[in-house]
C-alpha cells in the first residue's frame, strides 16, 4: 500500500534534494554555453544550470518543505545535482520548524539519491533538540543513514549543554539515533529525574 502523500514527503530532507533539479525549471536559469553545441560541452559542463533556486514543497495546502542555493548544477546525463550554499528548512505537521540546516555543497545522485554534503555543514533538528556541525557528511537513502566517515569531525551540540565530539559518526534517521566510532570527546548533561506525581 503506498504512503499518503503527507507521509512520503516527511520521509527524509535529503531525498527532496535529489528532486530539486526537476522540480526548479521555474528558477533563474542559464542555459547559453556560448557557439559550443551541447554535444561540444566539456566534462564538467552541467546540462542545466540554476541561480537563485527555490523550491517549496506543499502537502494539504501547507509547506512542509523548502530548500533554497544559490547555485544548482544538473548533470543529467551524468545521474547527478550540485547544490552550492544550500540552505533547507523541514516543517512539522503542526507548521513548526522540524529540521532547518545549511551546507556549502551538496552533490545527490539522482538515481539512489545518496548525497554527498560538504563544506560548513550545519543542521539543528526539534526532534533531537541538538544541532549538527561538521565538514562532510554522506547520507545513504536506502539505509536512511548519515555517515561522517573516520577522518571528519562531528560536533553535536543539545539544549540541555551536552557537547560531544568525533569521528565515525553515523546517524540512523529512521530511529533517530547516532553514534560515534572513535577520537570522542566532550561533555555530557544526563536527562534530569523525572519527578513522580
Amino acid at each position: 500500500m503506498p504512503l499518503p502523500f503527507r507521509s512520503a514527503v516527511r520521509r527524509g530532507i535529503l531525498p527532496r534534494l535529489a528532486v530539486l533539479g526537476l522540480i526548479l525549471a521555474g528558477s533563474a536559469c542559464s542555459l547559453d554555453y556560448g557557439a559550443e553545441a551541447p554535444d561540444e560541452l566539456g566534462p564538467g559542463t552541467p546540462e542545466l544550470l540554476l541561480t537563485g533556486a527555490r523550491h517549496r514543497s506543499i502537502a494539504d495546502g501547507k509547506v512542509v518543505f523548502r530548500v533554497e542555493a544559490e547555485r544548482a548544477e544538473i548533470h543529467e546525463s551524468k545521474g547527478y545535482t550540485i547544490l552550492f550554499d544550500a540552505r533547507f528548512v523541514e516543517y512539522a505537521k503542526d507548521g513548526s520548524v522540524a529540521t532547518e540546516g545549511r551546507a556549502d555543497r551538496i552533490r545527490i545522485d539522482t538515481a539512489t539519491e545518496d548525497a554527498e554534503i560538504e563544506g560548513n555543514v550545519v543542521f539543528t533538528s526539534a526532534r533531537e533538540k541538538a544541532s549538527f556541525s561538521t565538514t562532510r557528511l554522506a547520507w545513504n537513502a536506502a539505509e536512511r543513514r548519515l555517515a561522517g566517515g573516520d577522518d571528519a569531525l562531528v560536533t553535536v551540540r543539545t539544549e540541555d549543554g551536552t557537547e560531544l565530539r568525533g569521528a565515525g559518526f553515523e546517524a540512523d534517521a529512521a530511529r533517530g539515533t547516532f553514534l560515534f566510532g572513535e577520537d570522542v570527546a566532550g561533555s555530557f548533561t544526563p536527562p534530569a529525574p523525572e519527578v513522580a506525581p
